[in-house]
């Protein structure tokens, strides 16, 4: 009996099997952080509807709060993407309404709007509550032995 072994290293195969497990893991990551931008934009407030139609809300946020829900059109256009590349993964959270911008940074008064608006960031006090769990994510279980059959052997 010999006491050789044999180990046959499958690194491609290791290798793509974590690229499809970071792209999951990664989606994961990306919707945890678009919950918690989208709870962040449920507080409601009392409103009333103008003489042209649109609505006033009467309890808005104050300046460094993330923006109370008047219509809900900024917290439904709240989503995600992510793109896989071949040596890298970008995630994506995006708010697609206009005036998101606006609200997250704030905005000096121009010829279209009276006054100033002042910073109510929703999107970055989301991604720093979250970052260290969505790289724990990211990272889990790229390497796991599930799925990676042990190919040793006595020759």
């Amino acid at each position: 009996m010999s006491n050789d072994w044999k180990l046959t290293w499958n690194g491609k195969e290791i290798g793509e099997m974590a690229a499809k497990r970071l792209k999951v893991n990664a989606e994961k990551a990306a919707r945890m952080i678009e919950a918690d931008i989208v709870r962040s934009l449920s507080v409601g407030q009392d409103a009333v509807r103008r003489g042209d139609g649109s609505l006033m809300g009467l309890d808005p946020s104050k300046p460094g709060q993330p923006p109370h829900l008047l219509t809900g059109h900024l917290r439904r256009s709240i989503d995600h993407r992510v793109e896989k590349h071949p040596k890298h993964i970008d995630i994506f959270v995006i708010a697609g309404a206009s005036y998101a911008r606006d609200l997250e940074y704030g905005k000096e008064s121009d010829s279209d709007f009276r006054g100033r608006i002042l910073p109510r960031p929703f999107m970055r006090p989301a991604l720093a509550r979250n970052r260290d769990k969505a790289i724990s994510m990211l990272v889990k279980n790229l390497f796991s032995r599930q799925g990676i059959s042990d190919r040793r052997r006595r020759t």
